[in-house]
């Protein structure tokens, strides 16, 4: 984080399933917290699961878990069935940096 106790950045992680593996998708990094859950929102249509990390100056995650998220991870998630469900009902609570 920052010095003013906000995170520098913010990592949004999108991820597919290939295979019935999971496989990171993108990967994309931007300064407004609004706009990196957008771009979660967004990716999730297409992808199993997206998420958003706050990053320090240095880079580095400085939460445990993502901050937003959308999706699964579950074996059995098929986006293209499953994602309006979980969009809808399953979806983690933004919080406040």
């Amino acid at each position: 984080m920052s010095f003013t106790g906000i995170p520098a950045a913010y990592l949004v992680m999108s991820m597919v399933r290939s295979r019935g593996n999971l496989v990171l998708e993108s990967e994309t990094v931007c300064f407004d917290r609004d706009l990196a859950v957008a771009i979660a929102t967004d990716d999730c249509g297409c992808c199993a699961w997206s998420g958003v990390y706050p990053l320090d100056a240095n880079g580095r995650c400085v939460t445990g878990s993502p901050i937003f998220c959308r999706g699964s991870l579950s074996d059995g998630f098929r986006a293209d069935q499953d994602g309006i469900k979980t969009a809808n009902h399953g979806e983690a609570a933004l919080s406040a940096p």
